[in-house]
């Protein structure tokens, strides 16, 4: 059972973008990797989602009011929602990096021309393994680079999450705070997370897995 709604979210919303990152891989491999359908897929997704979008407010409406937070607390977190900010604001910023311009973003960009996965020897990078860029596929296709950017933003806000939910979970939500502004504090981690990179993914998903078999392991034992 999960110990919070953060927690819940958090794992909700890793397992649903891998699925997203899946299906998008799904859709190039049939030649089906075009702008409309991944919008009727977007709309069709929430739709079949709906309740569990009702379920996600009524929660938030029953949620206990904790303590209220010490002075201390309220610096922590406002630390960490103005790094948020400021890395949001870079995120909507058009894509100058050389890692997103050679390949993060250019494999993507060449399925949707080609409504497939393509197989061009040219640039060998895109021969990486390909889970983030595939949901860059389905940003661009949606949208745009800016979407893509706000993909790996995304995941800085998840892991964030999941510090606070582990740390709660374990310690107190005092310390979760502690551990997301110290994460928050990393200059590298706030600089890519406007970016479509994927390093955050690969944080995001490592620390995930490690929570997820320390629970198992903890639920063994006991």
């Amino acid at each position: 059972a999960y110990h919070s709604l953060l927690e819940w979210l958090a794992f909700s919303a890793g397992l649903g973008l891998a699925l997203v990152s899946l299906l998008t891989l799904a859709l190039s491999l049939v030649g089906l990797l075009y702008g409309i359908v991944l919008w009727v897929l977007l709309l069709g997704g929430g739709l079949a989602l709906w309740p569990e979008i009702r379920r996600l407010r009524a929660a938030l409406r029953e949620m206990p009011r904790g303590p209220a937070l010490d002075g201390w607390s309220r610096f922590l977190l406002g630390f960490v929602i103005l790094s948020l900010v400021l890395v949001f604001l870079l995120a909507l910023a058009p894509p100058t990096e050389w890692d997103a311009l050679t390949y993060h973003l250019v494999g993507p960009a060449r399925y949707l021309a080609a409504h497939r996965l393509t197989y061009e020897f040219d640039n060998y990078y895109l021969f990486f393994p390909a889970f983030s860029e595939m949901l860059f596929t389905t940003a661009l296709g949606l949208k745009g680079d800016v979407v893509a950017h706000l993909v790996h933003f995304s995941y800085l806000v998840l892991t964030l999450g999941v510090l606070v939910a582990f740390a709660d979970r374990h310690w107190n939500r005092r310390t979760g705070l502690l551990a997301a502004a110290l994460f928050a504090a990393i200059p590298t981690a706030l600089q890519i997370a406007a970016w479509a990179y994927v390093d955050l993914v690969l944080t995001f998903y490592s620390f995930i897995a490690f929570y997820a078999l320390f629970q198992w392991l903890q639920e063994q034992a006991s």
